[in-house]
């Protein structure tokens, strides 16, 4: 929102939002998490505040985290 003075996040691992497992205040409109498990799909909804109160909770998204990355060294026979 252009009269956004801060955003709060909320993150699940379910999309009713019983286990969240990130929710912060944050002034910017994109956020990176760390320590995420991998495969995982979550679930995330914002919403802004300005002085003039809040607004509602977004459309809930959601993303997937990568498997896990290839380790050592592969042996081609």
């Amino acid at each position: 929102s252009v009269f956004a003075e801060s955003y709060q996040i909320k993150v699940s691992t379910d999309q009713w939002f019983r286990n969240i497992v990130y929710y912060n205040s944050i002034i910017d409109t994109n956020q990176q998490l760390e320590n995420l498990s991998i495969s995982t799909t979550y679930y995330w909804s914002v919403n802004a505040t300005s002085r003039n109160g809040e607004s509602n909770w977004s459309e809930v998204c959601s993303f997937t985290t990568a498997g896990n990355p290839c380790t050592g060294t592969p042996t081609v026979k």
